[in-house]
């Protein structure tokens, strides 16, 4: 996309680079939302594994999951149909080839579609950091303990962070302008630095379900290996004329 001119000034870029932008944007929402909803939900199955004691628990817990797969359907299926047809979306940005706007319709504002996906990601994202607090603070230990304890728990106040500042140029981006490929560019930068934070800091939350992957890829290369060894390949004989 940079070669196509993004984060780059219009008039340096090609001459469809705003076009590849859109593209480029209708892609990244799909990445950006599905990405987050793979972090948040590993955690969730983490805190599933730990705090699912009472029915209570398992309740906030299933309410949390929902939310965050409403807030992924309702951001996924708005930024498909926010054009009809599709294409239109990209297409209606290309100054080589430009589209008859009677042949489409959009009827979302790309700029408050963003706003709307951001202000109820954050919500969740504060109510999975709040939610083991209550049962660090309850564990028998030091206070020391539990603050260092409840320290692990809360990396994921770095993300909050990140998306906080990604929803301040999110409010101050202007899709309208003439100059958008540059216009954007600080706003997509902290998409991905968003995403990427949020891996690294949901690692912890990643790695009993990368270990049982793992385990699973082992257990299979054991029984591959035995079905192979008990049955050998035979050799065919060379026949005698």
């Amino acid at each position: 996309v940079v070669s196509n001119g993004f984060c780059k000034h219009i008039w340096v870029g090609p001459p469809d680079a705003t076009r590849d932008w859109a593209l480029g944007l209708f892609t990244t929402e799909f990445t950006y939302t599905f990405s987050l909803m793979c972090i948040k939900l590993s955690i969730l199955a983490f805190y599933w594994r730990i705090f699912s004691v009472q029915f209570i628990d398992k309740l906030l817990l299933g309410i949390l999951a929902g939310m965050v797969g409403c807030w992924t359907v309702a951001s996924i299926l708005t930024s498909v149909f926010q054009c009809v047809p599709i294409s239109a979306l990209w297409q209606q940005f290309d100054p080589v080839h430009p589209t008859d706007p009677s042949t489409f319709t959009c009827g979302v504002n790309i700029h408050n579609l963003f706003i709307g996906k951001t202000v109820p990601h954050i919500v969740t994202d504060v109510l999975i950091l709040l939610f083991p607090l209550p049962y660090i603070w309850n564990l028998h230990l030091r206070m020391s303990q539990k603050i260092a304890t409840a320290c692990i728990f809360m990396l994921g106040i770095f993300v909050l962070v990140v998306s906080i500042v990604r929803f301040v140029f999110v409010l101050q981006l202007n899709l309208e302008s003439p100059d958008v490929t540059w216009d954007e560019c600080a706003e997509m930068k902290w998409t991905g630095v968003e995403v990427y934070i949020g891996t690294v800091c949901g690692m912890p939350y990643h790695f009993p379900f990368s270990l049982q992957l793992w385990l699973i890829n082992d257990s299979l290369s054991s029984i591959l290996e035995a079905f192979v060894e008990s049955h050998p390949t035979r050799k065919c004989s060379p026949e005698v004329a």
